[in-house]
């Protein structure tokens, strides 16, 4: 167990972050109760929950549960209705979160990646595209395969939710969304972030194998049969690289199919001949001294002409193992995604 304050702060932070008001379980104490009293309830909350710790035992009458039906219309008539909401104790409530904290991290290492909904990190819009592709790739000519594809859940609500929800001002119950067009494309530069950085492996691996299984993102060309979605995507590529600060720092890119510097695409132009070198450096890396995260201008001067040796020496390295892009015009939430690291 970590040391008595840290548990404390832990838990009243849990007991914080929860609503006042909302309805309490079968013990009939919300929230605000437990906030009000902490002063003198918190050590006996904190005693109860390390023992559920340290013995695997919680008493009977702490998970015990009201159930409430919430109806969905103005007129239920059926069960279905009824949306079942359960009303839980404020002391199960919070050592379900302690619990989900503590293992929330380890969740991708154990759960398949196939899996994207309530995992950290993931996101069930991946399986949306996945589908999506699936489904364009069953409509192509060039599928002789056998397959079905079956769809359950039909009735879930976001099957059934209407555009006028979406950009309905906020005072009126909408989302407020004024221009659909900029989150949308907002979001694809998300999702090509994803991409080209391996940051979603599992979407990577499927669109990787589909479109390009022996090239890069960067340098995958764009006249293949492609999906509304890859199609969408190609478009926007080249928004993420205009706007995209690179900093290099292990170098484990490829030399020839990331745009690490402005002239990437064009390098084997600058390349010397004949070529005197044998086995031609495919990672930034090994363009570096040995043992040493500086620029080698010999060896780079004895590859590509001056200009190319300019352009690369030029270019600052960083000491650490990660580099960044940043990506402006965007909203604020996916400018604070797009600015977590990626190893390059």
């Amino acid at each position: 167990m970590t040391p008595l304050l840290t548990e404390m702060q832990e838990i009243h932070d849990i007991v914080k972050n929860m609503r006042n008001n909302a309805a309490p379980g079968p013990d009939g104490l919300n929230a605000a109760f437990y906030k009000a009293t902490w002063a003198w309830t918190g050590k006996d909350v904190l005693d109860l929950i390390k023992n559920f710790y340290n013995t695997g035992y919680m008493p009977p009458d702490i998970n015990n549960t009201h159930i409430a039906l919430i109806p969905k219309n103005n007129n239920p008539v059926s069960t279905k209705d009824y949306r079942p909401i359960s009303l839980c104790n404020i002391i199960y409530k919070i050592i379900a979160k302690s619990l989900a904290d503590r293992i929330k991290h380890h969740l991708p290492n154990i759960i398949h990646p196939s899996q994207n909904a309530f995992i950290q990190g993931r996101n069930i819009a991946t399986n949306i595209i996945i589908v999506q592709e699936i489904v364009h790739s069953f409509c192509l000519k060039s599928w002789k395969q056998k397959a079905f594809l079956l769809k359950l859940d039909l009735a879930k609500a976001f099957d059934r939710i209407e555009w006028n929800f979406i950009v309905k001002a906020k005072d009126k119950g909408g989302l407020g969304i004024r221009d659909i067009y900029k989150i949308n494309e907002s979001l694809l530069v998300y999702v090509a972030w994803n991409i080209a950085t391996d940051n979603n492996s599992f979407l990577t691996k499927v669109l990787k194998a589909k479109y390009f299984p022996n090239c890069s993102f960067w340098t995958v060309t764009n006249d293949s049969v492609k999906s509304i979605f890859w199609s969408s995507i190609m478009k926007i590529r080249h928004y993420l690289h205009e706007n995209c600060t690179v900093q290099i720092h292990n170098g484990c890119s490829s030399i020839w199919s990331s745009p690490w510097r402005s002239i990437w695409n064009k390098i084997h132009d600058h390349i010397n001949l004949p070529v005197t070198v044998d086995n031609l450096p495919n990672k930034i890396f090994n363009r570096w001294n040995p043992h040493s995260q500086t620029w080698n201008a010999d060896l780079l001067l004895s590859i590509s002409d001056e200009q190319a040796t300019r352009e690369i020496t030029i270019f600052q390295l960083f000491p650490l193992r990660k580099a960044t892009f940043y990506v402006g015009n965007l909203p604020e939430k996916v400018i604070a995604q797009l600015k977590k690291p990626f190893t390059f």
